[in-house]
């Protein structure tokens, strides 16, 4: 229940890092994560195997989160 709280904020604060480019977008975006799915996990008890689901994706969706994660990082300035 917190995490409907903690998650929003957590992306008010990178859009504003973001614009102010005060830090590395990249960094930016894997602390924004990080923070998410630590407040998943530790206020909401979201177990790992659905934190997992959450970044590749499931067998269900053929994976879609999993090819986004790709194409993100694959992303060339």
């Amino acid at each position: 229940m917190i995490s409907t709280y903690v998650i929003p904020i957590v992306f008010l604060i990178m859009i504003i890092l973001w614009l102010w480019n005060k830090i590395d977008q990249m960094l930016v975006s894997m602390g924004g994560a990080l923070i998410s799915a630590f407040s998943l996990i530790v206020f909401d008890f979201v177990g790992f195997t659905e934190i997992i689901g959450l970044l590749f994706g499931t067998a269900e969706n053929d994976y879609l989160n999993f090819h986004s994660l790709l194409l993100s990082l694959g992303y060339n300035k």
